[in-house]
């Protein structure tokens, strides 16, 4: 749907101005207050805030190592050692390539006849479309 309107805001009505017009205070725009009719306007419903991040890393070093760069001296000497001792025990776990773990499991709970999220989709470079395709391959 190209020619549909994209909205914007959410603007603050300051008063009606008529049966169908509204003015409003839009401080994003070049000018701050507009005109608009009826059906331009949509009711604003807040969301909870969501985040969502691809993130590609690729780590050099020993992340056990990684920790000698870190501060800690806020924790007391044997605090520290036990860290270590700890981290020493465990390296098995760390590796410098992030992927995938059969040490937990993560279920993710459903609400039952819940609708999805409207969100319209956003374009991408070719480059970043194959990356993304390429790690979603990946993980299934």
């Amino acid at each position: 749907m190209p020619l549909q309107a994209k909205y914007c805001g959410p603007y603050v009505v300051e008063k009606r101005i008529g049966e169908v017009d509204y003015k409003l205070l839009a401080h994003d725009k070049r000018k701050t207050k507009r005109i608009v009719r009826r059906n331009l306007l949509k009711r604003f419903h807040a969301r909870d805030p969501v985040l969502i991040a691809i993130v590609a890393t690729r780590l050099s070093v020993d992340p056990v190592d990684q920790l000698a760069k870190v501060d800690l001296s806020h924790l007391k000497r044997d605090q520290r050692l036990q860290l270590m001792t700890l981290l020493e025990r465990y390296r098995w776990i760390f590796d410098s390539d992030p992927g995938f773990t059969t040490v937990v499991q993560h279920k993710i709970a459903i609400v039952p006849n819940a609708k999805p999220c409207r969100q319209t989709p956003y374009c991408l470079s070719p480059d970043k479309t194959r990356w993304i395709n390429s790690q979603l391959h990946f993980i299934s």
